[in-house]
């Protein structure tokens, strides 16, 4: 029930972004901090592949740590007891991307477009809350949240984060 409360409210009263300069591998690395156990109870992996040496982001860490939280909780749901939710950080095509994947089941095309709406769920006592909020969320801060799923094979999920003066950036590496 709280957290059906909480994610109603994120979504009722969603707060003005307050951007800061951030490394989203400090982000992502706490959030799954705490939310490790959770998938442990639900008997589900939570596997961590973090890039290093991204360059920082400029976004609002509080709700962008709900964006992670609410799809990493949707992977552990979808895959269920036995199964695995890899997060990745890398950089890719001068942007900053996160992943979020699962093993479940996944979404079938028809209801991939439908997974955004407000109150939409699949899931027996889902508020239908969780993706939508991502998506406002992803949507305010500008950057691009990408959608793959195939149908018995899982989901992945990528918030994909454009940096300025990532051409330089990509050059450095090379």
């Amino acid at each position: 029930l709280e957290s059906s409360v909480n994610h109603f409210l994120a979504f009722a009263r969603p707060a003005p972004l307050k951007l800061e300069t951030t490394q989203l591998n400090d982000v992502v690395d706490n959030t799954l901090e705490l939310l490790q156990p959770q998938c442990q109870s639900h008997g589900v992996q939570l596997v961590r592949k973090l890039a290093r040496d991204l360059p920082p982001v400029e976004l609002d860490p509080r709700q962008f740590v709900q964006a992670v939280e609410n799809l990493v909780l949707n992977a552990m749901q979808a895959s269920g007891r036995g199964g695995t939710v890899t997060v990745a950080t890398g950089y890719e095509d001068s942007a900053v991307v996160l992943s979020v994947s699962d093993d479940g089941p996944g979404i079938p095309e028809d209801l991939q477009e439908k997974i955004f709406n407000v109150f939409f769920t699949t899931r027996e006592g889902g508020t239908g809350l969780g993706l939508n909020i991502v998506s406002r969320i992803v949507e305010e801060h500008h950057f691009r949240l990408d959608l793959r799923s195939e149908v018995g094979k899982g989901t992945t999920f990528k918030i994909i984060m454009p940096q300025q003066g990532a051409a330089k950036h990509s050059r450095e590496e090379e």
